[in-house]
């Protein structure tokens, strides 16, 4: 009698096995599992695949953007290019500027920091450039390349960008940078300026660069896809780090 009953325990876990198998074996041939389950995707990757409050940045690079198409979808905010160096203006940077803000996005701008211009004139070119008003995210530092100019030379450079955007608007500015090139070229650190770092890793958290504990924004891919942006594959994409109520902190008030 024990071993009839042992026998049919040991049936009724083969049965229980051979089920579970051939549910997930379902699953995965309907494609309801896959291979891009990560929160952080890079490379190619579509909106859908990202649940965290999402933004993008822009420039002439992207041609004429889509807004109304844009808006459709799931982004909150807009990096746009102002200016680069000390007399450059992004072609596209009035139209954008005017009309993401129609379309209710979040908006802010960003200076691409050219090390051999005077720095001073370069945050005053910005200022002149961009008319920011209250609900605006804070201006943004574009810090990527050193073009030769030695590392003290480029941190007091910075440094003066900073101050003067920060003692016409009140508030330090946001820096955009990487941790290799951070690290390497500059010999200072700006912790009181909110972070937003660039990494195209499949990571859960990014790597930051020395003088931050935390980051603000992260551009976590530069291969991203979006309707409304012309190309395939070759939108920077970045997540904020909190809700959308968190975000009214870095926007000016």
């Amino acid at each position: 009698m024990k071993t009839l009953k042992t026998f049919l325990i040991l049936i009724g876990i083969i049965v229980l096995s051979l089920s579970f198998h051939v549910y997930h074996w379902v699953q995965h041939s309907k494609g309801i599992y896959s291979r891009n389950d990560s929160k952080v995707p890079t490379g190619a990757l579509s909106l859908k695949e990202v649940d965290r409050t999402l933004g993008c940045d822009i420039s002439h690079w992207d041609g004429e953007i889509d807004w109304l198409d844009l808006r459709k979808k799931k982004i909150e905010f807009v990096f746009i290019k102002a200016t680069q160096g000390s007399e450059d203006v992004d072609p596209n940077f009035e139209h954008n500027w005017l009309t993401s803000k129609n379309f209710g996005f979040i908006r802010g701008a960003y200076h691409f920091y050219d090390p051999k211009d005077d720095p001073k004139i370069q945050a005053n070119h910005f200022l002149t450039t961009v008319k920011h008003e209250k609900g605006d995210i804070l201006p943004v530092l574009d810090i990527e390349v050193s073009h030769g100019v030695d590392p003290d030379s480029l941190t007091k450079g910075i440094t003066v960008w900073i101050e003067t955007v920060k003692d016409s608007i009140g508030r330090y500015p946001i820096i955009y940078t990487d941790d290799g090139f951070w690290n390497k070229t500059i010999t200072q650190n700006f912790e009181y300026c909110p972070l937003w770092i660039a990494e195209w890793e499949e990571k859960d958290l990014p790597t930051l660069p020395k003088g931050w504990k935390d980051w603000a924004f992260w551009q976590f891919t530069n291969a991203g896809t979006l309707p409304g942006i012309a190309g395939t594959n070759n939108v920077d994409l970045s997540h904020f780090n909190g809700d959308l109520s968190t975000l009214k902190n870095y926007q000016i008030q």
